[in-house]
């Protein structure tokens, strides 16, 4: 998102967290100055289709269109090959499967929502969520663009206001934020 996305990189900075963002391809082709610096400032960068559609319900052509032209355009646009991909609201099939380990892609959701897609969300709800409950190794799901039916859109105000004091939450809490990739690692 133009509007929110540079918001979050500045706050990732000044904290020094590092985090993935899985780009629809459409917001890398719209928006490629963005998606740059989302890599120059060296965050992992994933795949999450070109048009955010839901994946069982779409053809195996939308589908190998999806992937590979959300794949090609993020390649080109960050210049950076997404290794990463997260299926739309994280519904999958084999299908999509087999054509992420085709791209060598792995797949990667999310064991802790903020929820901060639904319209409405408080800072204090979103901080909740993602502090209250959170264990070593989790993965905390945001937002920097998105609506409930639409690829774009959505109100991301909320998230910027409680992503600092979601960071301090957790290191109050001990956790360190580390890069997907670490965590990975450690988990295998």
């Amino acid at each position: 998102s133009r509007e929110f996305t540079p918001s979050i990189l500045d706050i990732l900075k000044e904290y020094n967290v590092p985090a993935t963002f899985f780009m629809v391809g459409i917001h890398a082709e719209k928006y490629p100055d963005v998606a740059r610096r989302v890599a120059e400032e060296g965050h992992e960068i994933g795949n999450h289709t070109y048009r955010h559609v839901t994946i069982p319900t779409t053809s195996n052509k939308t589908l190998y269109e999806e992937m590979i032209k959300a794949t090609s355009i993020i390649l080109q646009t960050t210049g950076e090959y997404p290794k990463y991909v997260r299926p739309p609201r994280g519904v999958y099939d084999a299908r999509f499967r087999r054509l992420s380990h085709v791209l060598g892609q792995k797949i990667v959701l999310w064991n802790k929502s903020t929820r901060d897609w639904r319209y409405g969300t408080s800072v204090q709800t979103i901080v909740k969520r993602a502090v209250s409950q959170v264990k070593g190794g989790d993965i905390i799901l945001f937002h920097d663009s998105g609506a409930l039916i639409k690829n774009e859109g959505g109100d991301r105000s909320a998230t910027v206001r409680a992503l600092p004091l979601v960071i301090e939450g957790l290191r109050q809490k001990g956790f360190e934020i580390v890069p997907l990739n670490e965590l990975l690692e450690e988990e295998f």
